[in-house]
């Protein structure tokens, strides 16, 4: 297990998701607004491999955007 430490993963935050035709996401341009299937206040997901293996809150550090993790999937 120790070799596997170091092993580089992609892991992406998921604010939400949405579903639009072809058609609607061509005409979108500067300004749009693609609604999102989440709330504000919802937890953002994590997700390595396109599993999710967390939740948690988006903050802002140092002006970048970040995620502090809240839950990890599986655990109380």
């Amino acid at each position: 297990m120790g070799a596997l430490g170091d092993v580089m993963v992609e892991v992406v935050a998921v604010l939400g998701r949405a579903r639009l035709p072809v058609r609607a996401l061509l005409a979108l341009g500067p300004g749009s607004v693609v609604a999102l299937d989440r709330y504000v206040g919802e937890p953002v997901s994590l997700e390595v491999g396109g599993v999710c293996v967390a939740y948690g809150q988006v903050v802002v550090e140092d002006g970048r955007f970040g995620v502090r993790i809240t839950q990890l999937v599986g655990s109380e």
